[in-house]
């Protein structure tokens, strides 16, 4: 995977849920966006809330030359957010610590595929 196309962020400022982890890459770099964004729906999956999470939505969305995927676990929609409107979001630690893990996850990754 040419990892140097393709960014992971986690989002600062979720639209809802607790956390938003956004890929993105040139438009002409299909695979590795790709590559990436099963990355992340497996670190999502597996190791998320403790694997406990068994679903997520997944949007894409065109911005100048790239192409962006948001991969959102998916929970029971908090009566909070329905009824008023107030997201609900981890805290700054928590989202860099989770931004650690899926760093690590990608240089396992990268590792195993070089060898």
């Amino acid at each position: 995977m040419a990892v140097d196309q393709v960014q992971v962020t986690v989002s600062d400022r979720p639209i809802m849920g607790f956390v938003e982890i956004n890929v993105a890459a040139p438009a002409t770099a299909i695979a590795p966006l790709a590559d990436a964004v099963q990355q992340v729906v497996q670190y999502t999956l597996n190791t998320y809330f403790h694997g406990q999470c068994d679903s997520y939505n997944l949007f894409f969305y065109p911005r100048d030359d790239q192409i962006v995927a948001k991969v959102v676990p998916l929970f029971n929609v908090s009566p909070y957010y329905i009824g008023y409107r107030l997201a609900q979001a981890d805290t700054p630690k928590r989202m860099r610590a989770i931004a650690e893990e899926i760093r690590q996850q990608f240089e396992r990754s990268n590792l195993a595929h070089s060898n």
